[in-house]
């Protein structure tokens, strides 16, 4: 695979433009040994299916809690995605604010010798720690793309009922600009950036971006969200790159539930209409919004599934 690079804010491999249509995997370590699944064949599945990309989130806690993890489970993912020919992001799956040091869903945590570990802790030391390993480690892979973190909450506002204050962009964007410099000290390939807001709130960074080369901007417009037409129409100038969508019938969790019509086609047909890079979550039989109605090797699909595979299959045939 050709390196790929930034150009007047498209993505190219030098000779011609690269559009990301991709899907995000669980946490390797997940996958591997909590459920005894294959990665290399869920990536063969991902590869199958018509995505040239996959999207592979690292849980902060399991990095900090395993020794050796980016050696024991994602060496050979990266080195797989090559092989295929899938363009591979790596991501710091964190959730919450890094600056007062509250990490969302605190209850989720892995426990070892008597001390936890939060599966998406947000520990700013820690990220620190964990992208000069990365970056120093994969920097010179030509396919792999950096996310820095994955949702930075909340908002400018704080959520009493979770317990985490503001988060504000100001404060947020010195952090980022940390690490873009921590990466950089091994590598300029392309890194995503994340605004606050659960990575949605992308009008802070139109006023305020941070400066560099190879730098794009996630976003997560699930269907909670009624206004992300008119957001990312106003961000048309960024780099953008939705990193997490999708959508589940009937279910509890309001940030999610959604359908075809009102939100999974309407946001589908805007992004490739206008050029806007994409991950689908999850393509998973646990993970909600799950893609699968059990192992993922099997056609059991739920509706966000069979209708992603099918939008996929018309899109790249």
């Amino acid at each position: 695979m050709n390196k790929i690079k930034l150009e007047d804010g498209r993505i190219t491999d030098g000779s011609s433009d690269v559009f990301l249509r991709g899907v995000s995997i669980p946490d390797l370590h997940e996958i591997s040994v909590n459920r005894n699944y294959s990665v290399k064949r869920i990536l063969k599945d991902v590869k199958s299916k018509g995505f040239n990309s996959v999207r592979i989130p690292i849980h902060p806690g399991r990095y900090d809690m395993i020794e050796g993890y980016l050696a024991k489970f994602v060496d050979e993912a990266v080195k797989i995605t090559e092989e295929l020919g899938l363009y591979c992001v790596l991501d710091w799956h964190g959730i919450g604010n890094p600056i007062s040091d509250q990490t969302r869903r605190p209850g989720d945590f892995f426990e070892k010798n008597g001390e936890k570990y939060l599966w998406h802790d947000v520990n700013i030391e820690l990220a620190f720690e964990g992208w000069k390993d990365i970056s120093s480690r994969y920097g010179g892979e030509k396919h792999v793309i950096f996310e820095v973190f994955n949702e930075p909450a909340p908002g400018e506002k704080s959520i009493e009922i979770m317990d985490i204050k503001p988060l504000f962009w100001d404060d947020w964007r010195e952090k980022l600009e940390k690490i873009r410099d921590i990466i950089r000290e091994s590598s300029d390939n392309l890194v995503i950036l994340s605004p606050v807001g659960w990575a949605y709130d992308i009008e802070h960074v139109l006023k305020k971006p941070v400066k560099g080369d190879n730098l794009l901007y996630s976003m997560h417009p699930y269907p909670i969200h009624k206004g992300w037409r008119e957001i990312m129409e106003k961000a048309s100038d960024l780099p953008l790159v939705v990193t997490e969508w999708g959508f589940m019938e009937n279910c509890d969790e309001e940030f999610m539930s959604g359908d075809v019509e009102s939100y999974g086609k309407k946001i589908l047909d805007f992004m490739e209409e206008n050029r806007v890079h994409w991950f689908g979550w999850c393509f998973d039989d646990i993970w909600d919004p799950k893609m699968f109605k059990s192992h993922s090797y099997s056609k059991e699909l739920t509706t966000w599934g069979e209708f992603l595979m099918k939008e996929i299959s018309r899109i790249t045939s």
